[in-house]
């Protein structure tokens, strides 16, 4: 008799610290999960051309505030560009792009399965810029030359600079 109430009493500690990492566990996706971005386009006029961006990215006021900068870097410059979240990738054939800018976050110890799945997809594919933002500021896809960093918005500005760095070459060749 004294097994049975053992084992209930094992059975009942089991349950509730699995019900306890359940709950916290989404109560982590809620708290850090990103935002799913409204797609868009600027700069329609340029669509057919050879100066063409697609920026891929996730909600986030960093990933924002970068996006808004890269946008009023190229549109000035007769590129159109076009602005999806990164859960729309696969729909994406890169080379229809002159260069893609692909923006994400490291959720739960890993990148998002949609970036993944296009970058392996895409392994010859030279004009992809990747920025990934993780809390410890280094995680990023192994074998993805990538930018990374914390999402820290004072940092911002030095960050947009960079990634123009790496995308003016793809478009400012092309014609």
């Amino acid at each position: 008799m004294d097994a049975i109430k053992t084992y209930k009493k094992i059975g009942i500690i089991i349950v509730s610290v699995l019900a306890l990492l359940f709950v916290l566990a989404t109560l982590y996706r809620i708290e850090y999960a990103m935002e799913t971005v409204t797609s868009f386009e600027v700069n329609t006029a340029y669509k057919n051309t050879n100066h063409t961006l697609l920026i891929a990215t996730q909600g986030s006021a960093y990933k924002d505030t970068i996006t808004k900068g890269v946008i009023t870097h190229f549109q000035s410059q007769d590129v159109y560009i076009q602005v999806i979240d990164v859960t729309h990738l696969e729909h994406i054939i890169a080379q229809e792009y002159t260069a893609i800018l692909i923006l994400h976050t490291w959720e739960m110890g890993k990148a998002p399965q949609e970036v993944v799945s296009f970058l392996n997809k895409c392994v010859t594919c030279d004009h992809i810029v990747v920025m990934s933002t993780s809390g410890d500021g280094v995680s990023k896809i192994q074998g993805i030359d990538a930018l990374s960093g914390a999402s820290i918005l004072e940092r911002a500005p030095k960050r947009i600079e960079e990634i123009i760095v790496k995308l003016e070459p793809f478009i400012s060749t092309v014609d």
